[in-house]
């Protein structure tokens, strides 16, 4: 009798203390569509941009990792200070989310989130200050790009206008028109360029639009030997079509240079060769750049 007493009074406390205890009301913060300005395009240069998640700091504390748009429950109320890291995918790999270190984090200040509510936010990115741009092109000169064909390339590199392309292409982007006839393409950098392998991490940014595959390699020239080149990435189409649909790819290129100890300059080639599946491969690319810390 005496057991079965305190077994009572056990679960008599038990549930008494599960009533008193109370869940925090949550609060609602809705992220939307990422914003991108440039406050020096002289030195940055412009582009499009991809940025595809944020990484979300509630004071000071990582609260997760969000594809956007996105609603987020946090649990509490209050004053909280708010900020959110740009997510983008490594050289387009879904899989691969890397907060981008070239962008400075935004930061919503001290918001005071209410019980039940929901806080909207746009966040609002910028280079770093600390952001080497160690080669850029936009083909937009009149004098020609920083580009050209080399010998053997069937088709030619040109700079043509885009119609109906978004703000960031400008007035020209370069292009390359493969035919059966003309069924071999290929362009790289004039000069190569010193990069002190130390200033990881570095990534080559490019805005680009194809209905076939092309591929980016990288060339290294060591001193006293021959440039060599090294494939990077192979892009595979963004249309089937004729008409240009714009992606924008952040490449990690960290890999390709750190190791080169002995390097003397970097340079950047396009190759393609013609995809008889089209009526003619079509091959937008434009806003190149090339960054380190």
């Amino acid at each position: 009798m005496r057991n079965n007493l305190s077994v009572v009074l056990f679960i008599s406390i038990l549930f008494i203390g599960c009533e008193g205890k109370q869940e925090p009301i949550p609060s609602y913060i809705k992220i939307n569509e990422a914003d991108f300005v440039f406050n020096n395009p002289e030195s940055t240069g412009i582009g499009g941009t991809n940025i595809t998640d944020v990484w979300l700091y509630i004071d000071n504390q990582l609260a997760g990792l969000y594809q956007l748009p996105a609603v987020v429950a946090v649990a509490g109320e209050g004053n909280h200070e708010i900020r959110m890291a740009s997510g983008i995918r490594i050289s387009g790999v879904q899989s691969l989310q890397l907060a981008y270190p070239f962008h400075r984090q935004f930061n919503a200040g001290t918001l005071n989130l209410i019980g039940l509510d929901t806080l909207t936010i746009t966040p609002e990115y910028e280079y770093g200050g600390g952001s080497v741009f160690a080669w850029k092109e936009d083909f937009e000169s009149s004098l020609g790009s920083s580009m050209d064909t080399i010998f053997g390339s069937l088709a030619d590199l040109e700079q043509v206008p885009v119609p109906d392309s978004p703000f960031y292409i400008q007035t020209l982007s370069g292009h390359a028109r493969l035919t059966e006839e003309l069924s071999y393409f290929k362009a790289a950098t004039d000069d190569l360029y010193p990069i002190p392998i130390t200033a990881l991490p570095f990534y080559l940014e490019l805005d680009y639009s194809c209905n076939q595959q092309f591929v980016v390699s990288i060339l290294i020239k060591r001193f006293g030997d021959v440039t060599r080149e090294q494939s990077v990435i192979f892009l595979n189409p963004t249309t089937n079509s004729s008409t240009p649909v714009w992606n924008k790819i952040y490449i990690e290129m960290t890999p390709f240079i750190s190791g080169q100890v002995d390097a003397e300059g970097f340079g950047f080639s396009i190759t393609a060769n013609y995809d008889p599946s089209v009526e003619e491969g079509l091959i937008y690319f434009d806003n190149f750049k090339l960054i380190h810390n």
